[in-house]
């Protein structure tokens, strides 16, 4: 009977951290006016702390068991998240201590730093792309940090700067500043000024987050005398190659002759004007009004970008993630970014409140997110530190375009669920544990 009556008690507390927590969270969300006014919530802090703790747990294992050299190279999320990953959780370090909102002085905090640094500088890391450049590497006596693979190379620099901003320790400054110099004069020196992610493989999204991080290097004392001439003519390029007559860059270009392989989508767009804008605000801007004309989908019950233009015809792969209703979950997710590093709050707002509803937020985190990072990377929070690095990012415009729509009818729906479903399944279990203590205390007394 004791073990009954524990039973109940433990499912009374479940269903309070699965119904009741989240409806509070929401609704918290619903009214934030931290949210309304900067385009990001004032419980970001929060869940960074329990994000940081969860990357900490999953970042020891995966360096210890080297992970990353068990995985197969074309099993595209195990191998690249967890590099990404961590330059994300970086990236949302940085922005956070920017705004004074964390103390990286906190012992879990300095753990997960050095975790992230070790996870992006570690060989075993770029085991997926050693693997790719093979034959390649073996033809040209390059390695993989000498010739194109841009995403790769893109991400060492943009993690390696951006430890060394946070912290102020130089100990990678020589290797961070051989591999910007390299990559910048490598694009500097193609014919439209772009190179490939893989053999055959060249996404501009990745070459534009490139030019981004060595400009970021910059600004750590490391020279480059390409980087404004590099600016302009990558942005010439990416301006005049479409096919499909939507004045956005495409998804997939061939990098020796800016041929179009595939149009613009929703994934790359919002990937894409996280950091533009720290290359061109004008041209950013123009490229937003397109993506949303093209790409914006709003119906009173949902809101978000849609991964493929009402123009094109629609599929779902592992850049898209799942796909609703035409939504794309990972373009509306970095679509937050996107949004507010152009100040548009008009578009951040719902996009946060809706991403966080659908999201289920719990004391460990976001449910949906930490769940698709397990799924598919073996990470129960490879999926919340890409939610977070989105919701972090800076407005490069300065100015803002308040949010003065409606909350989407389906944020509702789930909050009301979660209320009603909470408030009845508790109190079943209360009355069924009354029932089980009132047996008890009769059965002492016997």
């Amino acid at each position: 009977m004791k073990l009954k009556i524990l039973l109940a008690s433990l499912l009374i507390v479940i269903k309070l951290v699965f119904f009741i927590y989240p409806a509070i969270i929401i609704s918290l969300v619903i009214l934030d006016p931290e949210l309304k006014t900067t385009g990001e919530s004032q419980l970001v802090p929060m869940w960074f702390q329990t994000t940081t703790h969860k990357y900490n747990t999953w970042a020891k294992e995966y360096l210890q068991k080297k992970y990353a050299t068990t995985v197969k190279s074309s099993d595209i999320a195990a191998t690249e998240w967890p590099m990404f990953g961590s330059v994300f959780y970086l990236l949302t370090v940085e922005e956070l201590q920017a705004q004074n909102q964390i103390d990286i002085r906190e012992k879990h905090i300095q753990k997960a730093i050095n975790n992230a640094v070790s996870i992006v500088y570690s060989p075993d890391t770029a085991t997926w792309v050693k693997k790719k450049w093979k034959k390649s590497y073996f033809k040209t006596g390059k390695t993989y940090l000498e010739k194109e693979n841009v995403f790769y190379r893109m991400l060492f620099i943009m993690g390696l700067a951006s430890y060394e901003k946070i912290t102020s320790n130089t100990q990678y400054h020589s290797v961070l500043e051989k591999q910007t110099q390299s990559l910048a004069s490598e694009l500097i020196n193609t014919k439209y000024y772009l190179a490939d992610d893989y053999p055959s493989q060249c996404y501009p999204s990745d070459v534009l987050w490139a030019v981004a991080a060595i400009k970021k290097a910059t600004t750590l004392g490391i020279t480059n005398t390409n980087i404004n001439i590099l600016i302009t003519k990558l942005l010439l390029t990416l301006k005049t190659a479409h096919t499909n007559n939507i004045y956005l860059p495409p998804y997939q270009i061939n990098s020796k002759t800016a041929k179009v392989i595939q149009n613009a989508r929703g994934c790359s767009t919002s990937g894409i004007l996280q950091f533009s804008p720290m290359l061109d605000i004008n041209i950013s801007k123009q490229w937003y009004q397109t993506y949303v004309q093209h790409f914006w989908k709003e119906t009173p019950w949902l809101v978000g970008f849609r991964e493929f233009s009402k123009e094109d015809s629609s599929f779902t792969d592992v850049d898209s993630g799942p796909i609703i209703f035409n939504i794309g979950s990972v373009a509306s997710l970095f679509g937050i970014g996107a949004s507010k590093s152009l100040g548009h709050l008009d578009y951040t707002v719902p996009l946060t409140i809706e991403t966080v509803a659908y999201g289920w937020p719990t004391p460990f985190g976001f449910l949906v997110p930490s769940l698709v990072g397990k799924v598919t990377a073996n990470s129960w929070v490879l999926g919340d530190v890409a939610l977070l690095f989105s919701m972090t990012r800076p407005n490069y415009a300065h100015t803002t375009i308040s949010f003065d729509g409606t909350v989407p009818f389906s944020v509702w729906g789930i909050l009301f669920t979660f209320i009603i479903l909470g408030v009845v399944l508790i109190y079943l279990e209360i009355k069924w544990l009354l029932h089980l203590i009132s047996i008890y205390k009769k059965r002492r007394r016997i």
